[in-house]
């Protein structure tokens, strides 16, 4: 009984917070979800992650997305507005997105209240880690070679760590060394990052937009190819995520979470839970970018499908993926892909072997009669 009460009492303090401290504008809907299945056969637990070391402890914060190439190279966006390049476990680069309109970067980012001033990337693959403590808040990386990792830290960086080492500080954290929520909205927050072309990463930042990246080029690392000042579909994308590149690197298609709530108040869109994300594609000739998928609750993880016709994009809150066809017979038209995971759905990827897909789950729902 101790035990229930003061988990009742936690609950209580959790939502008396929330509250009290949502915004004015703050207009959740009713819903209910389905129970969730059974965690049995297929989606019983499992060890496989026990094995998993933890890279760069104290050196990279808040990774959202992983792009891993080659087994040993990783690309990913941090909390701290960065995105990062890490080889072998070590942190080789990293670069900052420009701020929009050429505004000057906060002292201080991934805070809460400079992340959407900062920036924010988002989205990629698998990370394989080696060396403990090094960036601060990896999200999302890219692996290559074996030796080289690509991410995005909350500092707002995007870094390159080669043989387990980083070689580039973040300088977009508090005075304690660590990111901040006063600051993300400033920095910017990378999430979402995928292979372009052979040099070019291409890189979503939840602030910012989307740019390439190239860390070979000093001159000019990174580029904007979508302003979050653009206006498709009559709306300027509040919470941009996660991406996803065609085979002909000729066109993307991307997620935003929600029209009302940034990165750094997702909480509020999440519980909300209206269907205000959207799936846009961006032609990178022209650089226009329409929205094909709209009223989506809180678009989240993209992956293109083998089928080289369609598209999945989590709708994170409602713990499903949907699928968006847009070449084939049934272009234009979309369907519920998975309905009723046992979580909420992040990243989407897909396996090396190109036959099935791998999904991240932000969390579990217990067994329940119903979630209303």
């Amino acid at each position: 009984m101790g035990k229930n009460i003061i988990l009742f009492a936690g609950v209580v303090g959790v939502l008396a917070v929330f509250l009290f401290g949502r915004p004015s504008n703050y207009d959740p809907i009713e819903y209910s979800l389905p129970p969730p299945p059974e965690l049995k056969g297929e989606l019983a637990a499992n060890t496989h992650l026990r094995g998993a070391k933890l890279l760069l402890k104290g050196q990279i914060l808040g990774p959202e997305s992983l792009l891993v190439e080659g087994g040993d190279t990783i690309y990913t966006g941090t909390w701290d507005a960065k995105i990062v390049k890490i080889v072998d476990g070590v942190i080789q680069k990293s670069v900052q997105l420009p701020l929009s309109g050429g505004g000057k970067r906060p002292a201080e980012c991934a805070t809460f209240d400079t992340e959407h001033l900062c920036g924010r990337p988002l989205g990629i693959r698998r990370l394989n880690a080696r060396q403990l403590g090094q960036i601060l808040g990896p999200e999302s990386l890219l692996v290559e070679g074996g030796d080289t990792i690509y991410t995005g830290t909350w500092d707002a960086k995007i870094v390159k760590i080669v043989d387990g080492v980083s070689k580039n500080p973040s300088n977009c954290r508090d005075g304690g060394g660590k990111p901040t929520f006063d600051t993300e909205h400033l920095c910017g927050r990378p999430l979402g990052i995928r292979r372009l072309n052979a040099r070019q990463l291409v890189v979503a930042d939840s602030y910012l937009g989307l740019f390439t990246v190239d860390f070979d080029n000093d001159k000019e690392p990174t580029k904007q190819i979508f302003s979050p000042d653009s206006i498709p579909g009559g709306q300027k994308p509040m919470f941009i995520n996660d991406l996803d590149v065609m085979g002909d690197g000729t066109t993307l298609f991307f997620s935003d979470s929600s029209s009302k709530s940034d990165r750094a108040h997702f909480l509020h869109g999440f519980l909300e839970n209206r269907p205000t994300g959207r799936l846009l594609q961006l032609d990178l000739r022209t650089g226009v970018a329409e929205v094909v998928l709209g009223e989506l609750h809180f678009a989240n993880g993209v992956q293109i499908h083998p089928d080289k016709t369609s598209v999945l994009v989590a709708e994170c809150s409602m713990a499903r993926i949907q699928r968006y066809y847009f070449a084939g017979p049934k272009k234009g038209q979309h369907e519920v892909f998975i309905d009723n995971l046992p979580g909420f759905p992040d990243n989407i990827r897909l396996t090396n072997g190109g036959t099935s897909f791998l999904v991240g789950l932000a969390g579990t729902e217990p067994p329940h009669e119903s979630s209303k």
